[in-house]
């Protein structure tokens, strides 16, 4: 399950933030480590065959993320990543690459661009159901209630 994304300017500007559960993790921070290790992605990090993406477990969490010329995305995910979670993260990463010009536009963000985008990811990382039940939800919702 995705619980966060984040899209980084490679000068540390945030372009989007999106935490969908609270993981306490400090943007900065976080930044400075992707691009540390970024320099050194074949030693510390995972690369998959089936897609491009490095990522690394810190903690209970695995941040999926690539870092390109003039940003950085990164998804915070559980630390035993799901196949599904490379799929969603993919296609959040196609998506912002679509509408990446729209969004940032002479160097400003455009908001309702990002409320766009910010629609698009949630039905991405929720899946469009179109009525239909969410079962993950409802699992998720009472695997939480069972832990506590």
């Amino acid at each position: 399950m995705i619980h966060a994304v984040y899209i980084l300017s490679n000068e540390g500007t945030q372009i989007f933030v999106k935490e969908y559960s609270k993981n306490n993790v400090n943007l900065k921070e976080l930044t400075n480590f992707v691009t540390a290790i970024s320099d050194f992605s074949t030693v510390f990090t995972e690369k998959k065959k089936d897609s491009d993406f490095s990522s690394f477990v810190l903690g209970e969490n695995r941040f999926i993320f690539q870092k390109d010329k003039e940003f950085t995305i990164i998804a915070t995910v559980d630390a035993e990543q799901d196949p599904s979670d490379v799929s969603k993260f993919k296609k959040i990463y196609k998506k912002f690459l679509e509408k990446r010009e729209a969004i940032i536009n002479d160097g400003k963000t455009n908001n309702n661009e990002i409320q766009n985008f910010e629609n698009e990811i949630h039905k991405i990382i929720e899946g469009d159901n179109n009525g239909l039940i969410n079962f993950q939800a409802i699992e998720d919702l009472l695997w939480n209630k069972e832990r506590n």
